[in-house]
C-alpha cells in the first residue's frame, strides 16, 4: 500500500471529527464546572481585611494595667501562669519580627562537589 493509495479525504474527516468532539466535550466540562462552582460556593460577602495598625505603645492606662498584672503575678505561686502572662505581655509590647538587611550573603567555597579533580570528564595531562 503506497502513500498515494490512502484515502486522504476520509482521513481528514476522521481527524477533524476527533478534534471537534474533544473541543466540544472540553467546552461542556468548562460550563459544568462553572455551574458547579456557582451552586456550591458560599454567596456570603467576604469580610474586608483589617487594616494594618501601628504597634501599640505604652500609655498611662497601659502602665496601670501592667502594674495591676504585676501585683496579681506577685500573689500567684504558679510559675506556669506567670510565664504565660509574661509571654503575652512581651508579644503585645515587643516587635514580633526580626529586621532583615535584605542582603544576600551567599559565598562560594570549595567542597567535594565542585572540585575539578572529582569531575567525571577526563582531562588530558600534559607532561
Amino acid at each position: 500500500m503506497g502513500l498515494l493509495e490512502i484515502n486522504w479525504g476520509n482521513t481528514l474527516i476522521i481527524v477533524g471529527l476527533g478534534f471537534g468532539i474533544v473541543f466540544v466535550i472540553l467546552t461542556f466540562l468548562v460550563f459544568v464546572l462553572n455551574i458547579w462552582q456557582k451552586l456550591f460556593t458560599n454567596n456570603e460577602p467576604k469580610m474586608p481585611k483589617p487594616k494594618q495598625t501601628q504597634k501599640p505603645t505604652a500609655k498611662i492606662n497601659d502602665v496601670a494595667v501592667i502594674a495591676a498584672i504585676a501585683a496579681a503575678m506577685a500573689q500567684t505561686d504558679n510559675n506556669a501562669d506567670m510565664a504565660a502572662i509574661a509571654a503575652a505581655l512581651h508579644l503585645y509590647f515587643e516587635d514580633e519580627h526580626d529586621v532583615e538587611s535584605n542582603v544576600l550573603t551567599i559565598k562560594q567555597h570549595q567542597t567535594e562537589w565542585n572540585r575539578k579533580s572529582f569531575l567525571m570528564k577526563q582531562t588530558l595531562i600534559k607532561k
